[in-house]
């Protein structure tokens, strides 16, 4: 026997599954660590200003005509 587990209690569906080595998810505490280290850095940078660019006319002939019907034929 080598210590590892080999069943766990899912935290999600409360049943017992197989353990397969897998890297547990974070828990809300390292999450909201990761948030505010996150929000810090953002704090800290400066917005960068984009240029305003003026509109290009679209040329009314690059707008599709509808199309139109075809008559039924009897």
């Amino acid at each position: 026997m080598s210590g590892a587990a080999a069943k766990v209690r899912c935290r999600t569906c409360y049943s017992d599954h197989d353990y397969r080595n897998e890297i547990a998810p974070p828990t809300k505490k390292e999450l909201l660590k990761q948030k505010e280290l996150y929000d810090a850095v953002l704090a800290g940078v400066s917005p960068v200003e984009v240029p305003i660019v003026e509109e290009i006319p679209v040329a009314e002939a690059a707008t599709p005509a509808p199309k139109k019907k075809k008559a039924k034929t009897s």
